[in-house]
């Protein structure tokens, strides 16, 4: 991880400290206490853009789907950290205690500096930061045994390169149910994207296999030409999962058409079914157009309810 210098005052952002007394511009350090941390070990994601693109789907479940929430990724080693948090709590939080949005300049998360709190952090009498099996954790001093020496200073933290920054333009582009929706998209998108990438690494790992185990009984087939394509044959892509991936692709785009409920899906090794209930029978039609435009076949067992079904 690459550092940056300090060249702003570093506050410590937590629920407990009192007023700043800092009034230009300063760089935040933010507390466990305001966004919530996953690490992943996702082979499939080589790249920072894609693992930002399934984000939410890491946190579904974790975050309020009545907030707009953003995320904060980067690699730590072999494994993916996630940090998800609701940059307009902090924005409110900081203003109750005189710091103005327009005098921030970075932000940076405790987790991205864990190793810091190897030794525990003291942030006020009753509580400190300290890393447990390598994640930040806001805790009481209580807990922490008293011959433990802390770290009394934040002049010797090295902050990351890659810090968050914050628009000086506050505005509120989404309602809280505009921000359920996007949420609930880019959950579904970030849940097909982790399959194809998984499935992909799957079977980029068998073809691999494959390969090595012919070429090991077979010695003549060590040239280049031949081991191409070998790898060529085995990397056909699987027409069974593909299907799979496909099938739950158009799902979705049911669902997210509006007032349409998943009540029953199921894949097996001979087909794949979906039952869907509009909330609103004048959608049905919506609905079913959406269906027929794939080869898969459409039942209806009430007014408001369709069977889609596919063979594998």
């Amino acid at each position: 991880m690459s550092l940056a210098k300090k060249s702003n005052p570093l506050v410590f952002v937590f629920k407990q400290m009192a007023h700043s007394v800092h009034g230009g511009t300063v760089d935040l350090l933010i507390s466990p206490q305001f966004y919530t941390v996953k690490k992943e070990h996702i082979p499939s994601v080589k790249y920072v853009y894609y693992a930002k693109k399934i984000a939410p789907s890491i946190f579904f479940g974790l975050d309020d789907p009545t907030k707009a929430y953003q995320y904060h990724v980067y690699k730590d080693n072999d494994e993916w950290v996630f940090i998800s948090y609701c940059l307009n709590d902090i924005l409110d939080f900081l203003a109750q205690k005189n710091i103005q949005r327009e005098n921030i300049n970075n932000i940076y998360f405790a987790q991205q500096v864990a190793d810091f709190f190897m030794r525990p952090f003291k942030l006020d009498d009753s509580y400190a930061i300290v890393n447990i099996d390598g994640i930040a954790v806001f805790t009481n001093r209580k807990i922490i045994t008293t011959d433990i020496p802390y770290n009394k200073s934040l002049s010797n933290l090295s902050l990351p390169s890659k810090a968050t920054k914050v628009s000086t333009q506050k505005s509120e582009l989404f309602s809280g149910k505009d921000n359920f929706i996007l949420s609930l998209i880019s959950v579904i998108m970030g849940i097909i994207f982790l399959i194809e990438g998984t499935a992909s690494y799957k079977k980029q790992k068998e073809y691999k296999q494959k390969t090595q185990e012919i070429l090991s009984v077979n010695k003549n087939l060590e040239s280049s030409y031949v081991r191409e394509n070998i790898i060529k044959r085995y990397s056909t892509i699987d027409r069974v999962e593909k299907n799979k991936r496909d099938f739950i692709s158009t799902i979705s785009k049911c669902i997210l058409q509006g007032n349409t409920a998943l009540k029953a899906l199921s894949i097996n090794d001979n087909k794949m079914s979906s039952k869907l209930k509009s909330t609103k029978p004048q959608d049905m039609l919506v609905l079913e157009q959406l269906v027929k435009q794939t080869t898969y076949k459409i039942s209806k067992q009430l007014d408001d309810t369709i069977v889609v079904v596919d063979k594998l």
